[in-house]
């Protein structure tokens, strides 16, 4: 069956279109079609007219009739399914402790367990190796234990690490061309 419209007639008065009875009648039978035919193709009838069991993303759909085939379909890849934070599992955003940023966040302690990009003052802790610089943190599974790697901007440019309990763990400085000499026998002499 045709598509059945119904004639409003003309304005303002309605005069000459369908009266209230015939344009329900006509409605019903365009919803009878639409429901009949989707019932029929839950039972197999007319599948070749269907839309088909998943749509492609081309028209505008997932191309999956399953969730991991609509993400395998978009091109979405594992993350997809994972949440953004610091819990072990979720996928790191820029910016969250320190990654790809260049104002880092200062740190309120040295003493850090949380693996991640942080800036130091002269604000922050007696124990920092010098007055201005970044860290680089890397936490153990265990305890208050990390590593990290000071890099120094003011007053000069030097780099630390240290390793154990951040509590009482000392700093250890490395020796570069920046702050040795070497002597007439090739030896290392601190500056």
């Amino acid at each position: 069956m045709a598509k059945q419209v119904i004639n409003l007639g003309s304005s303002p008065t309605g005069a000459g279109g369908d009266d209230r009875r015939s344009a329900w009648v006509k409605a019903k039978a365009n919803f009878t079609e639409l429901y009949n035919w989707l019932s029929n193709l839950s039972q197999g009838d007319d599948v070749a007219t269907a839309l088909p069991a998943s749509l492609p993303v081309a028209k505008g759909g997932t191309g999956g009739t399953t969730q991991a085939a609509a993400r395998t379909g978009l091109g979405l890849g594992s993350s997809a399914t994972l949440n953004t934070g610091a819990a072990q599992g979720n996928v790191a955003v820029v910016g969250f402790r320190g990654l790809g940023i260049q104002g880092l966040a200062k740190a309120s302690s040295v003493n850090v367990v949380l693996s991640g990009f942080d800036a130091y003052d002269n604000t922050v802790t007696a124990y920092s190796p010098s007055t201005y610089g970044s860290m680089l943190t890397m936490g153990y599974p265990f305890g208050d234990w990390a590593g990290q790697l000071f890099i120094s901007c003011m007053p000069q440019s030097k780099a630390w690490i240290r390793g154990g309990s951040q509590a009482n763990a000392p700093f250890y400085e490395i020796y570069t061309t920046g702050n040795t000499t070497r002597a007439a026998d090739g030896t290392l002499k601190a500056i």
